[in-house]
């Protein structure tokens, strides 16, 4: 399916059930995959995928604790915001009902400089998790407190 904006997906550690997610084919010609592992980047180049490895690791220890685990996607999105600016993140399972239409791409991109759904991480002191995720670490995010108290600039 052709695309206009890069859609981006990403792959790190063995999982079985997340290998098993993966499409046989590429749906789309613009996608790429930013990988961890030689393993994982040899089974997606084998099915037809575009990939670019990120480590030769399959993960990176840096992230092991269970509330960094989905940070590989942190860093998919600070790479993916380097080489192409504009991008779709698409989780594996991410299936669409319809293909993406003019519609869709002008809703994307009308006025918004980011949209992005994201999971909810409740923050607890003891994990620091919002302070560590917006630190110098991953640059790419900006920490917005009006965003994270709930604001928009709608509602100044």
């Amino acid at each position: 399916m052709k695309n206009k904006i890069t859609i981006v997906r990403g792959v790190w550690g063995q999982n079985k059930h997340t290998l098993d997610e993966i499409f046989e084919k590429p749906i789309f010609e613009n996608e790429i995959v930013f990988v961890w592992g030689i393993d994982n980047q040899n089974y997606l180049k084998k099915l037809g995928y575009k990939t670019q490895l990120m480590s030769i690791e399959i993960f990176d220890e840096t992230f092991s604790p269970f509330y960094l685990r989905f940070l590989h996607k942190i860093k998919i999105i600070e790479e993916a915001c380097k080489q192409f600016g504009e991008f779709i993140l698409l989780d594996w399972d991410c299936y669409l009902i319809k293909p993406l239409d003019d519609k869709f791409y002008e809703y994307l991109t009308n006025g918004n400089e980011t949209q992005m759904p994201l999971y909810c991480f409740p923050d607890k002191k003891h994990l620091g998790f919002l302070d560590m995720l917006f630190s110098d670490r991953f640059p790419v995010l900006k920490r917005n407190d009006e965003i994270i108290a709930g604001k928009t600039k709608k509602d100044n």
